[in-house]
């Protein structure tokens, strides 16, 4: 299933959902309702600019399109 993504209304406010993708933990937008997972070849903002934590913390620990293993634990469920 592909990912949610919608036009940008400059309301982001990046958040770790409690969904999983492919073994990925999996972020939402609270402002247009887009979808993210690290694998992506894009990385999002928050409004004013800023890398979200949670997103930072998976490109720093991950990479972009880093692997899966090692991170299965901290989801909690599978799917969308």
């Amino acid at each position: 299933m592909p990912l949610t993504v919608s036009p940008c209304q400059t309301l982001c406010d990046w958040r770790r959902t409690r969904a999983c993708r492919e073994g990925l933990p999996l972020f939402a937008c609270t402002g247009c309702g887009s979808q993210w997972v690290r694998t992506q070849p894009w990385s999002p903002r928050q409004a004013d600019g800023s890398w979200p934590d949670g997103v930072r913390e998976e490109l720093l620990s991950h990479g972009p399109g880093g692997a899966a293993a090692g991170n299965a634990g901290s989801c909690r469920t599978t799917g969308s």
